[in-house]
């Protein structure tokens, strides 16, 4: 995850953490791809929470594309 993803992932972290001080969250649901697990990471352990991980959370398969950054 670059710089950037490190930054919004601490950003929905604490918004997270605005928005649920009436309904706290007990566990946070994760997909299987790498950049939902080091996002999901970092918000679980922002809420100490603990992470579950789910393989039928994972999004459509772009095929060869999938994962790679967009260009410029």
């Amino acid at each position: 995850m670059t710089n950037r993803g490190h930054i919004q992932a601490e950003r929905v972290a604490l918004r997270l953490a605005v928005g649920t001080r009436r309904s706290p969250s007990t566990r946070l649901h994760a997909g299987p791809r790498v950049r939902i697990r080091q996002t999901a990471e970092i918000v679980s352990q922002a809420h100490q929470l603990p992470m579950l991980m789910g393989e039928r959370l994972d999004g459509p398969v772009r095929g060869a594309a999938d994962g790679l950054p967009w260009g410029t």
